[in-house]
């Protein structure tokens, strides 16, 4: 029975998430284009960013960093778990509700990544979205 339950929401939540990556795509590469303030603070040559996630959104977005930087991203959901989930950097971490996650990389590319739920997290699931921009 889970695995029908899986198969039929898969089924529904795949072809809108497809679409969707494409329309962040095309959105990103503007987006690289304006000129957003850095996100979070610089604490002992770690650039330390509080990011919120919650149905169907993370918090903030964009998340701006500099190419070369080490990022701490300090991650939570505040009401279901979600993922945070950047394929560039190799970064897939799932977000219990309420638990803090230090997550911590390189901003060795340059660009707009997205950043997408990587845990199921409800039929908006397949829009939730982010990006992290890297000057």
């Amino acid at each position: 029975m889970k695995t029908i339950i899986f198969l039929i929401t898969f089924i529904l939540v795949q072809p809108s998430f497809a679409a969707t990556q494409h329309q962040y795509h095309q959105m990103a590469q503007e987006e690289s284009q304006k000129d957003y303030p850095l996100s979070g603070e610089l604490k002992e040559g770690v650039r330390e960013v509080n990011l919120e996630a919650f149905q169907y959104s993370f918090k903030p977005d964009p998340i701006v960093v500099k190419y070369k930087e080490n990022i701490r991203l300090l991650a939570k959901s505040t009401d279901v778990t979600h993922g945070i989930g950047i394929a560039e950097f190799k970064i897939n971490v799932a977000l219990p509700k309420g638990k803090v996650k230090k997550i911590e990389f390189v901003a060795d590319k340059k660009g707009t990544f997205i950043i997408h739920c990587s845990v199921y997290c409800g039929f908006g699931h397949g829009k939730m979205h982010g990006r992290l921009i890297v000057k």
